[in-house]
């Protein structure tokens, strides 16, 4: 319960999950045709918003020194009013809201880097496993824009092998911060006293 990253990593890779079969190759509308479009277009939308919501928490929590709290929670902020549109819009009006959202996403991945390059400054725990994961996620991200725009053809295998590197070394950085942070308990004493 006091280990709130491990809730954030949690969020993620749940999030990240649904994302998977609601977008790109649509597994989910391929397995259920007759699913409303409205609500396949909505949870696509909200899996990338709630994706970037649960990454700021989880690194300001994993790094937390390091994290400015103002800018944290001012984009986190951003990140509810484009989940709460969404919730409240037809998606013929939110949809329209991508090209802003794409600048706060590179806002977010940049501020993560910044508060990662930081971590690796100040030698904080797993710092250096979350930047190869922030380094992997911003090519990630500019592939998933770039096969969404057209301009080249989307892979499965490469997405979900990209994705899946990006969470493995999340989790390798989580249990890194996790092992320093636990200290050992002190080895017990026993004195013993001889009554004559």
């Amino acid at each position: 319960r006091k280990e709130k990253a491990a809730l954030y990593f949690a969020a993620i890779c749940i999030t990240w999950a649904l994302r998977a079969v609601f977008t790109n190759l649509y597994l989910f509308a391929n397995w259920f045709p007759s699913i409303d479009w409205e609500l396949l277009v909505k949870i696509e939308y909200l899996t990338l918003y709630l994706t970037m919501m649960w990454s700021l928490l989880y690194v300001g929590k994993l790094f937390s020194d390091d994290v400015n709290a103002i800018l944290k929670y001012g984009l986190i902020i951003v990140n509810g009013i484009f989940i709460l549109f969404t919730i409240a819009t037809p998606a013929i009006t939110y949809t329209n809201l991508l090209p802003a959202y794409k600048f706060i996403a590179w806002l977010i991945l940049g501020y993560l880097g910044y508060v990662v390059i930081r971590a690796i400054v100040y030698d904080r725990a797993g710092a250096w496993f979350s930047a190869f994961s922030i380094i992997l996620g911003i090519l990630m991200f500019s592939y998933d824009m770039l096969t969404y725009e057209g301009f080249i053809n989307f892979s499965p295998l490469l997405f979900n092998i990209g994705y899946l590197t990006i969470f493995f070394l999340n989790a390798t950085a989580f249990a890194y911060h996790l092992s320093r942070s636990v200290q050992p308990k002190p080895k017990m004493t026993f004195e013993f006293t001889v009554v004559k």
